[in-house]
C-alpha cells in the first residue's frame, strides 16, 4: 500500500487563511512499500466583482437588494455582498447598506462594490416618486339627514412615509346607491333612509370601509307668505309658514313654528297662529322660528283704521213734499271705532226725482213718491234706507177773512175763509185747501161754526173762531150783534 500526504498551506479565500492537510495513503502489494508525499497548493484569489442587477429602479422610500458576486482565480464564484464595501452612491438619492439600496430622493445614482482592491463595474440605481401603500377615509361612521351632503376625506399613505389628501384622485364607491351616492370629490348625498358603506380605491389599493347612516330629513328653511303685508289699524292678516326640508320637500308648519313681531306696539302676531293684528300706525316685521331655523322677516305696515261698514239712518222715513230731512251715514272702522261720515260719502237715491239732494245727507221732498237712500265710500256700501214723500202739508195759516168782516147778527151767518202756505211754498185758501180743515168756536153760546167755516150768531157777544189744518192753527175774534 502507498500513502500520499499533501500539505496545503495558506489558501486564502475571502481574506480567510486555511491550512489543509491532505494525506493520501497508497497501499500496494508489491513489496509492501509505503510512500509519504507532502505538497503545497497556492491560495485562490478574487479576480473580479459583478453587481446584480446591473440596474435597479425603486420607489422613494422603497428598498431593492443588490448582490455582489465575486469571481476567483480558480474559477469559482460566491456571494460577497456582505463583505464588500459599497460605495459611489449619492446618499441624497439612495443609500446602500450591505447590498440593500433604499430610495431617498427622486433621481439616479451609481453604485460600486470594492474588496481587496477589486472594484466592480457600476450599477445604476434609479429612485422614482413614492408609491401609494394605503388609503384611509374619514369619518369612519356618520349619520346625516336625507337630502344633506357629507364630505368624506381620503388620506393616502406613501412608501416614503408621507401622507396626503387624495380625495379628488381616488375612485369613490357606495355599496347602496339607493341610500346615498358619492361623487368624485368624496361628497356623499343621502337619498333615502338606510345605511350604505363607502370606500375609496386607487392603483389597486382600497381603503377602509366608512358607514353612512341616512336619517329622516330635517328642517333647513322657513318661507312665510305673504312676504310683506299692509293692513289698517285694527285689521288682521293671516301669515302662512312653509317648512323647507333637507331633501327638498315642503310642508305647512304655520301652527308648529313660533311667531314673533319686531314691534308689538305697532303690530302683534299670534304665537302659534300667524295672525297679524295692526295696533298702531307704523312699521314692524314678523318672523317664524323652529328648531334653530328662522324665516326671513316679513315687513308689516300698519295704516290708519280703514272703513269696514256704513249705516244710513233713519230708515223707513216719510215726509211731505217740500219738507227737508237729514240722513246720517255712520262709519265703522277696523279698530272698532265709529264716526259720522255723512260729508265724506257718496249719496245715492234710487228714484232721484222724488227728492232734491242738498248734499251731506240733506234732502227735500220734491214730489210724491218713494225712493231708496244709500251711501258709499272706499268700496264700502251702506244699508239701503227707504224714504216716502207724501203730499205737501199746511205749514202755516196766515189769515181768516169774511166778505162782511168778522161780525154777525144774532140769527144770521157769515162765511169765513182761511188762507196760508203749504210745505212746498205754495199758497192756499179754503177753496183750494187739500188738507181737511177743522173749525171751532171758543164760545158756542155766542156763535157756532160749521166745518165749512159758516159762523152763525147765537147771542150777543164775542167769541174766538179757530181753524186748524195739518197742525197749523189760526184764530180771530167774531162779534155777535143784536
Amino acid at each position: 500500500m502507498r500513502l500520499f500526504n499533501v500539505q496545503l498551506h495558506s489558501i486564502t479565500r475571502f481574506g480567510i487563511g486555511l491550512t489543509v492537510l491532505l494525506t493520501f495513503v497508497i497501499a500496494g502489494c508489491s513489496g509492501g512499500t509505503t510512500t509519504n508525499t507532502t505538497t503545497s497548493v497556492k491560495s485562490a484569489t478574487l479576480s473580479s466583482i459583478s453587481i446584480t442587477p446591473a440596474s435597479a429602479t425603486i420607489s422613494k422610500g422603497k428598498t431593492a437588494m443588490l448582490t455582489a458576486v465575486g469571481t476567483f482565480s480558480d474559477g469559482s464564484i460566491a456571494d460577497i455582498s456582505s463583505t464588500v464595501t459599497w460605495s459611489g452612491a449619492d446618499p441624497a438619492i439612495a443609500m446602500v447598506d450591505r447590498g440593500i439600496a433604499t430610495g431617498t430622493t427622486v433621481g439616479t445614482t451609481t453604485v460600486t462594490a470594492v474588496l481587496n482592491g477589486v472594484v466592480s463595474p457600476t450599477a445604476d440605481v434609479t429612485v422614482t416618486d413614492a408609491v401609494l401603500t394605503g388609503i384611509s377615509i374619514a369619518p369612519a361612521a356618520v349619520s346625516a339627514p336625507k337630502g344633506t351632503t357629507t364630505v368624506f376625506t381620503a388620506i393616502g399613505a406613501y412608501s416614503d412615509g408621507t401622507s396626503g389628501n387624495i380625495s379628488g384622485s381616488v375612485t369613490w364607491a357606495s355599496s347602496n346607491i339607493a341610500v346615498a351616492t358619492v361623487n368624485a370629490s368624496g361628497i356623499a348625498t343621502g337619498l333615502s333612509l338606510g345605511t350604505t358603506s363607502l370606500t375609496a380605491s386607487l392603483n389597486g389599493i382600497t381603503s377602509n370601509i366608512s358607514t353612512l347612516n341616512v336619517t329622516a330629513p330635517v328642517l333647513t328653511g322657513i318661507a312665510i307668505t305673504p312676504v310683506s303685508v299692509t293692513l289698517a289699524k285694527g285689521q288682521t292678516a293671516n301669515m302662512v309658514a312653509t317648512g323647507i326640508y333637507s331633501d327638498g320637500s315642503t310642508a305647512a308648519i304655520t301652527d308648529i313654528v313660533s311667531w314673533t313681531a319686531a314691534d308689538p306696539s305697532t303690530a302683534t302676531v299670534g304665537n302659534t297662529t300667524g295672525i297679524v293684528t295692526g295696533v298702531a300706525t307704523g312699521g314692524s316685521a314678523v318672523t317664524a322660528y323652529s328648531n334653530g331655523v328662522s324665516s326671513p322677516a316679513a315687513p308689516v305696515t300698519v295704516t290708519p283704521a280703514a272703513l269696514t261698514g256704513i249705516t244710513v239712518t233713519p230708515d223707513n222715513f216719510s215726509m211731505p213734499v217740500g219738507i227737508g230731512a237729514v240722513f246720517t251715514a255712520t262709519g265703522t272702522f277696523t279698530d272698532g271705532t265709529t264716526g259720522n261720515i255723512s260729508g265724506s260719502v257718496i249719496w245715492t237715491y234710487g228714484n232721484p226725482p222724488v227728492v232734491t239732494d242738498h248734499g251731506v245727507g240733506l234732502v227735500t221732498g220734491a214730489m210724491i213718491g218713494s225712493t231708496s237712500v244709500s251711501a258709499s265710500m272706499s268700496g264700502v256700501t251702506s244699508n239701503t234706507a227707504s224714504l216716502q214723500v207724501t203730499r205737501h202739508v199746511v205749514t202755516s195759516i196766515t189769515s181768516i177773512a169774511s166778505l162782511s168782516g168778522p161780525t154777525v147778527a144774532v140769527g144770521s151767518y157769515i162765511y169765513l175763509t182761511a188762507s196760508g202756505n203749504y210745505s212746498d211754498g205754495l199758497a192756499w185758501s179754503s177753496f183750494s185747501l187739500e188738507a181737511p180743515a177743522t173749525w171751532s168756536s171758543f164760545d158756542p153760546a155766542k156763535a157756532t161754526v160749521s166745518s165749512a167755516g159758516r159762523v152763525t150768531g147765537v147771542e150777543v157777544g164775542t167769541t174766538m173762531i179757530s181753524v186748524t189744518a195739518d197742525g197749523a192753527a189760526y184764530s180771530i175774534p167774531v162779534v155777535v150783534t143784536p
